[in-house]
């Protein structure tokens, strides 16, 4: 049994999706997010975020209900000002077509929920790219006998 988001296919659903991002990737953190970016810009990248298992609910046996976390990670270039204002116009019509082509889905329904949003926030905005994440989250369950 494979353990973790399988962000491949989460890719694929996005590039289908959301037409007007030039590049979706993965990446493990932002730093090589932003060495991959090479100019395709609007871009994201999908990193694997966090996973948190609550208690064991059975006496004899184990069964976890694990949260997993993800983001997405935006790259948004507007070379008109340099406040990130026009960027930052930029992103919204984009998060929001990402937001419709992840709410609700999940690539294994026996395996994972529907992905929910957690969060949204600022990451950094280097000239000329305003960096966003917004953090995704699904639940699987660990089961051992």
């Amino acid at each position: 049994m494979a353990i973790g988001l399988d962000l491949a296919q989460v890719v694929t659903r996005l590039q289908a999706q959301v037409a007007a991002l030039k590049k979706v990737g993965t990446a493990v953190d932002l730093p090589s997010a932003q060495e991959d970016l090479k100019n395709k810009l609007p871009a994201c990248y999908l990193v694997p975020f966090a996973e948190v298992a609550l208690g064991n609910t059975l006496e004899n046996a184990i069964s976890q209900q694990v949260n997993e976390d993800f983001s997405v990670v935006y790259a948004i270039s507007n070379l008109r000002d340099v406040r990130g204002e026009a960027a930052s116009a930029d992103l919204r019509p984009i998060r929001g077509s990402v937001q419709t082509a992840l709410l609700g889905w999940t690539y294994d329904a026996n395996a994972y929920d529907p992905f929910i949003f957690v969060r949204g926030r600022l990451l950094a905005l280097t000239n000329p790219v305003l960096w966003w994440i917004d953090t995704y989250r699904t639940v699987r369950y660990a089961r051992a006998t």
